[in-house]
């Protein structure tokens, strides 16, 4: 609202993007501080309890999320805005416990992956493809959802909780996926 209307969605588009970045940027490091630290026997299990972890977090902020924004009529701007600064805590409170985890010296690797092999694999024509289109719609979808939700909201008539509550049967299916398949 305190933009000027000629540059709200790409600023939004913009904004999404930086978003995308610094939500993925970390990944790569934190799966390179699993893989050294973790037994390959224990990986899959140990992802399992982590994203179980992350799941039962999220189905909890949702169903807490959800009814508080639908109690927020004509007050959404503060409502969301205390969501996000309760996100915004939890993340800064993950960042100090990962900052005190014990980070002995790595093992020597073999052959650490470099950019130049992750282009190589890009040329290979089906992973190539497979990993242009799975970039593009996950890009896609994220530049999306900013719009699809006031759509769901303004003229479908969704509620928050309406909106909320297909996700956490989402992460439930996720999570009982990956605790039967990280085994």
């Amino acid at each position: 609202p305190w933009m000027p209307q000629a540059i709200r969605v790409p600023m939004l588009i913009a904004m999404v993007s930086l978003g995308i970045g610094a939500l993925d940027f970390p990944i790569p490091a934190l799966g390179c501080w699993v893989s050294d630290r973790v037994p390959v026997h224990k990986r899959g299990s140990y992802m399992a309890w982590r994203l179980g972890f992350a799941s039962a977090a999220t189905i909890g902020v949702l169903l807490f999320g959800g009814p508080f924004l639908d109690t927020m009529q004509g007050k959404a701007l503060v409502g969301l805005a205390s969501i996000f600064g309760i996100a915004s805590g939890l993340r800064l409170f993950a960042v100090a416990v990962y900052m005190n985890v014990s980070d002995r010296s790595a093992p020597d690797r073999v052959s650490a992956p470099t950019l130049s092999l992750f282009r190589d694999t890009l040329r290979k024509p089906n992973l190539g493809r497979f990993l242009a289109y799975a970039s593009i719609m996950h890009f896609g979808t994220f530049i999306a959802a900013p719009f699809f939700a006031p759509y769901q909201l303004e003229h479908l008539g969704f509620s928050y909780s309406d909106m909320l509550y297909p996700v956490v049967v989402m992460t439930i299916a996720g999570l009982v996926g990956v605790q039967v398949f990280g085994r």
